[in-house]
């Protein structure tokens, strides 16, 4: 991950390493993300407005983690090709 934003919610929501920290599918990514966050705050409006994105998409209720990882694994196999 590089110092720079991303320019869209849609480029956010798209990558990989993103939504691994947005559902905590793995650790690494988290910490990433958590030490991008806070060393470069002029990107927080952008990943809170993705993170809102994501939040309105997603049913309020109990998610089970690992289809949530499955169905990411089916979704970055039909982007990829």
């Amino acid at each position: 991950m590089n110092s720079s934003c991303f320019n869209s919610v849609e480029e956010l929501i798209q990558n990989e390493s993103f939504l691994a920290w947005y559902f905590k599918t793995d650790e690494a990514e988290v910490k990433k993300w958590d030490l991008l966050i806070s060393e470069a705050p002029f990107c927080a409006e952008i990943i809170k407005e993705a993170v809102t994105f994501l939040k309105s998409t997603i049913l309020d209720k109990k998610i089970d983690f690992n289809q949530v990882r499955k169905s990411e694994e089916e979704l970055f196999r039909r982007i990829k090709k």
